[in-house]
Parts: structure tokens; sequence; C-alpha cells
């Protein structure tokens, strides 16, 4: 499915008509797109629709990050964010606990840059690739898996 938005807003409640019905734990979905495409803005607007009080910000230097979910959703009782924005291969740690993180059945995982470490892009359920194509427009494509 393909669509177009032109803010935050519309991003986010276009992709959660979308993916909600499907959100549960163990659920991976995986976000492509260049700096500044609105990966994380989107992560950060799904997060409020979730119940996450916490300020969500971008994982990069720590590479994932936690957040409570106010009410479980099916199983689920956390967001994990990751961002492997600086790998290009999962090599020792990274790779054990990157295996913890996605096989984790009590959350709701988004991965920004997952397309960097194979193992990250095979286990996400959904591909959600972000393009800008204006100043504020986005072209947003959803591929389930």
């Amino acid at each position: 499915m393909n669509f177009l938005v032109d803010s935050a807003e519309m991003l986010t409640d276009k992709t959660w008509r979308q993916i909600h019905p499907h959100l549960a734990g163990g659920f991976v979905c995986a976000l492509e797109g260049p700096l500044g495409s609105g990966k994380t803005t989107l992560v950060q607007g799904l997060a409020g629709k979730l119940g996450v009080k916490d300020h969500i910000t971008s994982p990069t230097f720590n590479l994932r990050k936690s957040y409570r979910i106010a009410r479980p959703v099916k199983g689920a009782r956390e967001l994990q964010h990751i961002d492997l924005y600086r790998l290009e291969k999962a090599t020792g740690f990274d790779e054990m606990e990157l295996e913890d993180w996605l096989s984790d059945k009590k959350s709701i995982t988004f991965i920004e840059w997952a397309e960097n470490i194979q193992e990250a892009e095979k286990s996400a359920d959904l591909v959600i690739k972000i393009k800008a194509v204006g100043d504020r427009l986005r072209k947003v494509e959803l591929i389930w898996k």
C-alpha cells in the first residue's frame, strides 16, 4: 500500500489506521528512508497512540531504547525503538543483543535502518519505506511480509 502525507500528524494517523489491528507482542516493523525522512517522527507518533508517556528520542548511540506501553496490547507491554544507523553488520555483542531484542514477545519493535543488518530486515513483519518527494510531502509504502 502507498500513500502521500504532508505532515507528521497525517503520517502517524494514516500509518496507525493500517497497522494497529496487527500490533501485538513480538510484532517487528522495519523503517527505511534517508536521514530526515520521518522515521523517528513516525515512531514518536505511534508511541503516542500506544499510550507511551515518555518522550521518544532516537537511540542512534545506544542502539535501543525501551518504553512502557500504558495499556498492554495483545501481549505487548513495551515498545522497543532500535536504530541501526551506525552498524554495517552485527558482530559479537551486537548480534547476540539484536537476536534477543527481535525475539522479544512482550514488545512491539520499530527498527530504523533495518536494511543495514540482514537479520533485522528479515525478521520484520512489516517494512515501512518513507521517501521525501518535496519539502513537506512524503511518499509512504507499507510492505507486509
